[in-house]
């Protein structure tokens, strides 16, 4: 209950009808009248305000709710059925229905349904077309919202009006989470996700209800502990999608995405690819252009130091590469140059150490080096007892040592003939083999990712042909271990034939993959999460997944939620959080 629920009422308005009894069932018989009582709360409790019971004939009894919402009230010489209203303050009323004495609850709910009963006409003096209506309208209402109900664990025979209510149960933990607005003139209902702002539900209010919407069920934020769903994200302001790949990280607040100039206008200045996401506000924010790197995702590398995202690539005239990158700071939305003096000849890896930036290896060289931001400087590394030149890497950062295995082999008999790897210690510049006994055989294009507990993961890749396979690396002890392959995704030419995307969270490997068959407008979702702790290969929920290509797609874990972003068909493109 800590957030204020707000809802804005000046019309008036038809009450919701509460049963007798306290747990469910809400009856529509005249009652014997006696007393009254219930709880008025919009995802706080309304203490300290004036809750009016009227009756069929108009007249009226008033009492005062408790700190806690509640309220008792004998209802003796009044005339069934009656209106319930509470006042929390100008402009914010919300009504009841009840065909007689016994509980009746006050809240948005109660209030939506009652609106409903009556179709926008006088709440206050509609008494009968309630009581005619009011089942219905009940109905109507855990209908439509059967998604957002069962995601709070409300049960299935809960009656917002007449079950027992209490501060902090799963109906009112749901009322925290979202806000609902009727229209100053009453003719509307929209309902929104009370920490994002997204729309959930909005319609009219007619003579034939309130009920005649769409409800958005993306943008529902389930409870605290919630797992293995999908929420939607704004896409008004967000950049255009481009098949070259964006480079993307994480400051801690937003997503940065940077895809270089305008390929559809070169030399325009224009950034149409790239731009600034906040999940917490479902907001956009363009990035200046001003002193950019000319570079792309699939030439370029980025990382997060903390206060700049650092870009270093390529870009190419003909087969010549000319490298440069450039810093860019959200706080003052602006870019400064890279140095190029001892630069690195390659764009490969692309890791932060947490004072350095670390970039290795190409098809000819295996040379690499280290760029400092604070002092905008090279340092190259050692290529003493480095692996031979590669690219197309699986690779990780430890904490303390830059890992690599596989890729591309040109110089070998086999391309992708590649099944070795080293370590890098940058504190002591020195390069170390990793074991080969039980390891992966050559491939390139492998996934790593490091645990919770310090080892790699490596899955997947290509020697030809793609493998569906994976492989956990321990640091500690240089030793391979398989991974389990039951219930893990099929090989990528089988299942994945249009790309996937992956990312790791520090507990789980999370494979997605998003498709359209002849680039169409239907989708197909795969998903998949491997858990680190147990093992377990698991697929995850595809309700409300984004209509987006996982093919050159975004993922970025923000600590809690992977943000997915990416393009579609008919050249628009989508994204979508999911909280494994």
């Amino acid at each position: 209950m800590a957030k204020v629920f707000r809802i804005m009422l000046v019309c008036a308005v038809a009450g919701l009808l509460v049963a007798c009894g306290s747990n469910g069932g809400t009856g529509f018989l005249n009652s014997p009248a006696s007393t009254m009582s219930g709880t008025a709360a919009t995802g706080r409790a309304l203490g300290n305000a004036a809750v009016t019971i009227i009756d069929s004939n108009a007249a009226t009894k008033t009492t005062i709710t408790s700190a806690t919402g509640s309220y008792s009230i004998n209802i003796t010489g009044l005339t069934a059925p009656f209106v319930i209203k509470v006042d929390a303050g100008p402009g914010r009323v919300l009504y009841s229905f009840a065909s007689g004495s016994g509980i009746a609850n006050i809240n948005p709910f109660s209030d939506l349904i009652v609106r409903s009963a009556c179709g926008g006409a006088n709440s206050e003096t509609s008494h009968s077309v309630i009581r005619g209506n009011i089942v219905s309208a009940i109905a109507q209402l855990k209908s439509k919202f059967a998604t957002m109900l069962t995601m709070y664990g409300v049960p299935t025979d809960y009656d917002p009006l007449s079950s027992s209510y209490s501060i902090g149960n799963s109906l009112d933990r749901l009322f925290d989470a979202i806000t609902v607005t009727i229209a100053t003139n009453g003719a509307s209902v929209t309902i929104t996700n009370s920490t994002t702002g997204g729309t959930i539900y909005s319609a009219s209010i007619t003579a034939s209800g309130a009920f005649n919407g769409t409800v958005t069920d993306a943008n529902i934020s389930p409870p605290s502990g919630t797992h293995d769903f999908w929420s939607a994200i704004a896409l008004s302001g967000a950049p255009e999608y481009t098949a070259k790949k964006p480079l993307a990280v994480w400051t801690g607040t937003e997503v940065i995405i940077w895809n270089g100039p305008d390929h559809v206008s070169p030399g325009s200045g224009l950034h149409r690819y790239s731009g600034r996401y906040n999940p917490a506000t479902r907001s956009w924010r363009t990035i200046s252009g001003t002193n950019a790197p000319s570079l792309d995702g699939y030439s370029a590398c980025a990382v997060w130091s903390g206060t700049e995202m650092v870009v270093w690539g390529a870009t190419y005239g003909g087969t010549t590469a000319t490298y440069s990158g450039a810093r860019y700071n959200p706080a003052t939305d602006s870019w400064q140059p890279v140095s190029t003096a001892n630069a690195p000849q390659t764009y490969n890896g692309g890791v932060w150490t947490g004072s350095e930036m670390i970039v290795w290896g190409s098809d000819s060289s295996n040379a690499g080096a280290r760029y400092n931001p604070r002092t905008d400087t090279w340092t190259a590394m050692t290529t003493a007892n480095a692996p031979t030149g590669r690219s197309s890497y699986g690779y990780a950062w430890t904490g303390t040592e830059f890992v690599i295995w596989g890729g591309h082999n040109p110089g070998g008999t086999n391309f992708y003939s590649n099944n070795t790897g080293g370590r890098y210690n940058p504190a002591t510049d020195t390069w170390r083999p990793i074991t080969t006994t039980n390891g992966p055989s050559g491939r390139s294009y492998p996934t790593a990712f490091l645990t919770s507990d310090n080892k790699v993961i490596l899955w997947g890749g290509f020697d030809g042909t793609w493998l569906s396979e994976g492989w956990k690396y321990d640091p500690g002890n240089d030793s391979w271990s398989i991974i389990s392959d039951v219930g893990a995704p099929p090989a990528f030419s089988t299942l994945m034939n249009r790309g996937y995307v992956s990312i790791g969270t520090g507990n789980e490997m999370i494979i997605w993959d998003a498709y359209t068959a002849n680039y169409s407008s239907t989708f197909t979702f795969n998903g998949y999460k491997y858990t680190y702790a147990t093992g377990i290969w698991s697929t995850i929920s595809t309700a409300n997944a984004p209509a987006m290509m996982s093919y050159d797609a975004i993922a970025v874990w923000t600590g809690s939620q992977v943000f997915f972003f990416g393009w579609s068909p008919n050249n628009t493109y989508g994204g979508g959080l999911y909280t494994p």
